[in-house]
């Protein structure tokens, strides 16, 4: 009979982003495996879509906790291996033949990729370079297609906390300088006031709220020169992809999350204010509307960027 293994996935796309090379370690490690996954429902059409998954199931943290408990104990006495990655008693009450230990806490270098290596690795005799994929149908892909003609230089400077946004008007400032000598791509949400402003910006295309995350996959990894991002789930794909990243970092501690992948990095950061989190997120912002340490200088960015493209 083959081997039956349970993961319990982070919920933020940015953590299931970071999960993949300990889902990848592990499938290679156990070829044969069928590997069920519990995502939480925005999770789920991604996580899908994935090679190495098998089944995809739902938990809901809002669920009340009856419903909670009952999802908990179908799962009683099913599966070889149980890795939780969110840290939870779920592992007493499945009672899998072998659990993985919790990670508890994160080193002042612990970066959130190597932590979920670290708890599939009792399980994982052998590194891979495999990478597991995401599956898009042939219209998708002919979609996906359909907006490039060449590869070009990738924008993601949203976030869903406002806290990480590069502002408005930094991000114009930005695109009007970059726009000048290379083409580019906007990413965010749709019918947003940078969307707007930006719309009629030459040699820029607006894909805001025009893909969803398992077409960008796809297209950052076929048509992406260089991403400029936020700390958000496209710095991770892109570091999935091994891309050119130029991040910016203000509120939260890139220790635990900065670009990851072989591409080429380049990590911005006003080093200069006193109240830089020393944890993982800030929380003493004295305007959460904005952020101080997001205002960095559009230049600053734009040299960033040029010397990666430039091959300086």
């Amino acid at each position: 009979m083959d081997k039956k293994i349970l993961l319990s996935f982070p919920t933020n796309f940015g953590d299931v982003v970071m999960s993949l090379p300990a889902l990848n370690r592990l499938k290679a490690n156990h070829i044969s495996a069928h590997i069920t996954v519990i995502a939480a429902p925005q999770a789920k059409e991604l996580l899908e879509r994935n090679s190495f998954i098998d089944e995809v199931l739902v938990f809901d943290k809002k669920w009340p906790f009856l419903k909670q408990l009952r999802f908990t104990l179908t799962l009683r006495h099913k599966y070889h291996i149980f890795i939780d990655m969110k840290n939870t008693l779920m592992p007493l009450l499945v009672g899998a033949r072998l659990n993985a230990q919790p990670y508890v806490t994160f080193g002042p270098s612990g970066h959130i990729v190597k932590n979920y290596i670290d708890l599939v690795k009792p399980f994982c005799v052998k590194e891979s370079a495999a990478k597991s994929v995401f599956a898009l149908t042939e219209d998708e892909v002919k979609r996906c297609d359909t907006f490039f003609k060449n590869k070009m230089v990738f924008l993601a400077l949203s976030s869903r906390s406002s806290l990480k946004c590069y502002s408005p008007e930094n991000t114009v400032a930005l695109a009007k300088i970059l726009a000048k000598k290379y083409p580019l791509a906007l990413l965010g949400e749709a019918g947003s006031d940078l969307s707007k402003t930006l719309g009629g910006l030459e040699n820029l295309l607006d894909l805001s709220g025009m893909t969803s995350l398992w077409e960008l996959f796809y297209i950052l990894k076929h048509y992406a020169r260089l991403v400029i991002c936020v700390d958000s789930s496209i710095l991770h794909i892109s570091s999935y992809l091994d891309l050119p990243q130029v991040a910016l970092f203000g509120p939260t501690d890139q220790r635990f999350s900065f670009p990851w992948g072989t591409g080429k990095s380049v990590v911005l950061r006003d080093e200069g204010l006193a109240c830089l989190p020393s944890g993982r997120t800030c929380l003493r912002c004295v305007n959460p509307a904005r952020a101080a340490c997001m205002d960095i200088a559009p230049q600053t960015v734009a040299d960033a960027a040029e010397r990666i493209l430039d091959g300086k």
